[in-house]
């Protein structure tokens, strides 16, 4: 698959803010500014998005991009922003459920209404683990179509995950 065809299906599947949450992880390895990584960092890289593919899975992801390669055979393997995300997505597609999303909401829901406060949202996602700048976090809250400052978590998580769960 060209370059051009795996960024438009990754534009279909990923929202801007998680777009922005896995180029920013790549960035952390393209020491060069080249649009690359080295092929030995992939599986780190992955980890560093909270991803962790089993070996298997890592194994095949090295061999698709080798047997991609079109690079001069005296360089190292690179991988391409579009070639990461496309491993990003199908990790992704394994790895979250509806319930996880839930579970993750419903643990802030503290008395139980189905409802978060966006000031409450902004607060955790801005302040706490991988913290979201101003602008992604009113990235998100636009996705997660907060109304009168609300959140419904599971029309949230049904958006959410449709994003993710989106096949190819």
């Amino acid at each position: 698959m060209d370059g051009s065809r795996i960024s438009d299906l990754l534009d279909e599947q990923l929202y801007p803010l998680q777009r922005q949450f896995f180029q920013r992880q790549f960035k952390l390895f393209d020491k060069d500014n080249s649009n690359t990584i080295p092929l030995a960092n992939l599986y780190e890289a992955l980890c560093m998005c909270g991803l962790n593919p089993n070996q298997g899975k890592a194994n095949e992801y090295v061999e698709h991009i080798k047997s991609s390669w079109q690079g001069p055979n005296d360089q190292p393997v690179t991988v391409s922003m579009p070639q990461f995300l496309d491993c990003v997505v199908t990790e992704l597609d394994a790895l979250y459920t509806g319930d996880d999303l839930k579970n993750a909401f419903k643990a802030l829901d503290t008395d139980a209404k189905g409802q978060l406060g966006s000031v409450e949202l902004r607060y955790v996602l801005t302040n706490f683990g991988d913290k979201l700048s101003v602008e992604e976090m009113n990235t998100f809250l636009e996705q997660a179509e907060a109304s009168d400052g609300l959140v419904t978590y599971d029309t949230c998580v049904e958006k959410f995950q449709a994003a993710f769960l989106k096949d190819m």
